[in-house]
């Protein structure tokens, strides 16, 4: 009886430890493919001081920023953070990078684009799980800066001649 008893927990264990290398080795995928949209240097603009860091509190999460060079010279500036971490956080902060970068080829307003992302994103997620995000279009020749703030915290511009 204690053969059989033991036999059966030895099984249980090994399939457990199985259980845990899978789910081990999505993570690994799962943040691979994270690292891939976030930039590892933002573009160089002259007068402009760009900077992000990603510091993820856990293995895949829901955080993500970009610099995007439009084709008309402007540049897309974006910050976004999804409700949560894992991987369900991880794969709508992907649909969000991707849906973006999509919409801003066609060079149509911001707010059309975020009525566009909103109604997928919302399609695309369960509804414990929300993104907020800000977004803005930079000219870097005239310094225009065409902004929508989709729910994210307050953004801190700093201008080179103001005094705090």
């Amino acid at each position: 009886m204690r053969q059989v008893s033991a036999s059966i927990e030895n099984e249980f264990l090994h399939q457990q430890a199985l259980d845990k290398e899978r789910i081990e080795q999505e993570l690994n995928v799962a943040a691979s493919i994270q690292q891939r949209i976030i930039p590892k240097e933002l573009s160089k603009i002259e007068g402009y001081d760009i900077a992000g860091i990603n510091i993820p509190s856990k293995e895949v999460g829901g955080d993500y920023y970009d610099c995007i060079s439009l084709n008309n010279g402007k540049l897309a500036l974006v910050i976004a953070d999804v409700a949560g971490k894992g991987i369900s956080a991880a794969l709508l902060v992907n649909t969000l990078h991707a849906a973006l970068y999509s919409y801003l080829d066609f060079n149509i307003p911001l707010v059309e684009i975020f009525d566009k992302l909103n109604k997928l994103i919302y399609k695309s997620s369960p509804s414990d799980k929300f993104i907020t995000c800000f977004t803005a279009i930079l000219d870097p020749e005239t310094g225009a800066l065409d902004a929508v703030n989709a729910g994210h915290n307050p953004i801190f511009l700093l201008r080179k001649n103001y005094v705090l």
